[in-house]
């Protein structure tokens, strides 16, 4: 609000009245929200903000970023009209951008990141193995037991199952690695930022000799398997 004063004059008498103007402020308005997706899950997307206010310099805009939708910004305010947003695991993430001009005004808006689910990366531990034409094996006895460990990695905040077979010999087992490290499988989707590096050892003990194959394959819970499953056979003697 300001004075805004009139004056009139025929070159001999002037007459004048002041009156007050008031200026409403405008918000800014947002036209648009881009990301980089679709990403991979345990990487990251920037999200750009385009929005214009006609105060212009005089009222300058601020950006504030909610990565995960629930309220409470992760990012801002600042000057930059664009953040990275991280995620930990896949699936369509709503990002829910703000935008505030020097005198109050705000408008809100969002956009979708896509990020997709990443296959684990599995190795099974060949420590001890014998390289030969027909590859590599492992050397046993009858009725002896004898261990084999594998290590999976996943950039995703996943819950990790491995899957062990001995065939012929009909032994099976499957051992599940908790994103959270308790009791209860992991939500869909992932609330935390927890890339997966776990090694899981299973025991088989063989009763009769001949040639196994040493088979475990590891699967995400998003359903992701590995490319190979790094199979070895072991002779037993």
């Amino acid at each position: 609000t300001q004075d805004v004063t009139i004056t009139v004059s025929d070159g001999e008498e002037s007459a004048e009245v002041t009156f007050y103007l008031s200026v409403e402020n405008v918000d800014p308005t947002i036209s648009s929200v881009t990301n980089t997706g679709p990403i991979d899950e345990g990487g990251a997307a920037t999200v750009t903000v385009t929005a214009t206010d006609p105060a212009g310099a005089n009222a300058p805009l601020s950006y504030s970023f909610d990565c995960d939708n629930d309220g409470s910004d992760e990012v801002g305010p600042q000057a930059g009209n664009s953040t990275s947003c991280a995620f930990g695991d896949s699936g369509d993430f709503l990002v829910t951008v703000s935008v505030t001009d020097g005198d109050g005004g705000s408008a809100a808006s969002s956009a979708t990141v896509t990020v997709d689910n990443v296959d684990p990366k599995l190795t099974l531990d060949t420590t001890g193995s014998i390289s030969m034409d027909g590859g590599d094996i492992f050397l046993g006895r009858q009725d002896v037991a004898q261990s084999h460990s594998a290590t999976a990695t996943d950039p995703g905040s996943d819950d990790l199952t491995f899957y062990w077979s001995f065939a012929p010999d009909a032994t099976t087992a499957s051992n599940v690695y908790l994103n959270d490290g308790l009791f209860d499988p992991d939500p869909d989707p992932s609330p935390t930022f927890n890339p997966r590096n776990e090694t899981d050892t299973q025991s088989v003990t063989f009763s009769a000799p001949g040639i196994y194959t040493v088979a475990v394959t590891v699967t995400d819970d998003d359903g992701g398997i590995p490319v190979a499953n790094g199979s070895f056979e072991t002779g037993t003697l």
